[in-house]
């Protein structure tokens, strides 16, 4: 759900305090392994802020564009390893620095911009479709 024009400086705070929550999180939870059975104080933390319902929409929401540009970034290198090409050559192809796509593949929180997202899927002999939500995701 997208908020309104009169929410949206709450909304981008909420997402930005989600988002360094999450990473938090995340680099707290990686420290200590999964081996752990008990929740790690981050996930006490993030657990009980999700009890607040505008923290949760929040989160969901910052959660679920999170995990669409990461698919987007696994099934790009996916398809570059299946087509056997090396980085530098997947940048000539897609007419993009070597360094952009060292970055993209490498960084823990990839933030393409849509250009290169295109260039990169022309470069993959891919085709982009934007879709509506399932109806699992319809809420």
């Amino acid at each position: 759900m997208s908020p309104r024009l009169e929410e949206w400086d709450w909304w981008s705070e909420a997402k930005l305090q989600v988002l360094a929550d999450y990473l938090q999180a995340v680099t707290l939870m990686s420290r200590y392994g999964e081996a752990m059975s008990e929740l790690t104080g981050a996930e006490r933390y993030l657990r009980g802020r999700r009890e607040d319902p505008a923290y949760d929409r929040a989160y969901t929401a910052a959660r679920r564009h999170i995990d669409q540009i990461d698919a987007i970034i696994r099934a790009f290198d996916q398809r570059r390893c299946n087509l056997k090409l090396s980085k530098a050559e997947l940048a000539r192809r897609a007419d993009l620095r070597p360094e952009v796509i060292r970055r993209l593949f490498s960084a823990e929180s990839p933030n393409p911009t849509l250009s290169t997202v295109v260039a990169l899927a022309g470069a993959l002999e891919l085709e982009l479709i934007a879709e509506p939500y399932g109806d699992s995701r319809a809420s």
